[in-house]
């Protein structure tokens, strides 16, 4: 059984042409250097290796690498994840415009794209647009589990069929080291793969404005936007509107030797993929990348419900 939750699409969006206006998207998994600030260790005792593991993305042997604290229902850091593969699908990226109060149609990216988090690459690379000019008042995007007979705009296939993503929507792997139903892990094997089929709606903290506005005194200017899903809140199961049962990091169930959390399965482990998902959710950022260092900081941040941002 897929986790699927299905909100009715937009209207269909109109032509883009050249307006001088250029708009610049990019992806992000989270914001750099945030991941994670522990030094859990399975004994309990704090370590130098492990502490500057945790602070920061690294390189290893070839592969982003980003290592997650987990928080359980009481706000305790009680294990720590660090992720290889970190990948999500979205297609039809749309960008709302407001004029005068009146809602125009939309401005839309509608290829797939296979958005990398660890690296913050997508494939294919999402073009630069031109934008109307007008006020600019929702963002909105589609996550879809993504087949290996999909192809980018060229006709090439986004994945093989061997890819482990094919047929999800998300996928995550990596290592675990903390408690679970049997007994504490160190660097377990660790997946997560999501069949979600759901609507983003992002709007500005006026409800009004995406936080950015294309007018003639722009012209010719490019306005880079900032997608950021922030894979440090993913698990965090210390949140009562998204973990109101709740579970903890404690239940993993280990079979065969790994951590598969897929909600298919049932029992604890799809109750906690129900909660990872639901994070990821509210874990969307947004914005203009105003000081262009590539980052959506703090202060570019253009979703008013975050008040824990100020801890990223």
């Amino acid at each position: 059984m897929a986790l699927i939750i299905v909100l009715p699409l937009a209207c269909a969006p109109k032509e883009v042409t050249t307006t001088g206006n250029p708009m610049r998207l990019s992806i992000q998994g989270t914001e750099p250097n945030s991941l994670s600030d522990s030094s859990f260790s399975t004994d309990g005792e704090s370590s130098a290796s492990s502490k500057l593991r945790s602070l920061r993305k690294s390189d290893l042997n070839g592969l982003s690498t980003a290592t997650i604290d987990l928080i359980d229902s009481s706000g305790s850091t009680v294990g720590s994840l660090t992720l290889t593969d970190a990948r999500l699908v979205l297609l039809n990226i749309e960008f709302e415009e407001d004029n005068d109060g009146v809602e125009d149609d939309e401005v839309e990216y509608s290829d797939m794209y296979v958005v990398d988090l660890l690296n913050d690459t997508t494939t294919p690379e999402i073009p630069e647009i031109d934008l109307d000019e007008g006020d600019y008042f929702e963002l909105v995007f589609e996550t879809t589990a993504i087949d290996s007979s999909d192809v980018d705009r060229n006709g090439n296939s986004l994945i093989e069929a061997s890819d482990p993503l094919n047929g999800h929507s998300l996928y995550l792997e990596g290592t675990y080291t903390g408690p679970s139903a049997s007994s504490a892990q160190t660097d377990i094997p660790f997946k997560v793969a999501l069949d979600i089929e759901t609507e983003f709606e992002l709007t500005g903290s006026s409800d009004t404005s995406l936080g950015f506005k294309i007018d003639g005194e722009d012209l010719g200017s490019v306005t880079d936007i900032i997608i950021a899903f922030r894979l440090n809140k993913w698990f965090r199961y210390n949140d009562d509107e998204t973990n109101d049962t709740p579970v903890d990091p404690s239940q993993f169930v280990v079979s065969s030797g790994e951590i598969d959390i897929d909600p298919s399965t049932g029992g604890a482990n799809g109750e906690l993929a129900e909660v990872i998902f639901y994070n990821m959710l509210e874990s969307a950022d947004y914005g203009e990348d105003l000081d262009d260092d590539g980052e959506l900081d703090i202060d570019e941040d253009d979703d008013p419900d975050d008040e824990d941002d100020e801890d990223e």
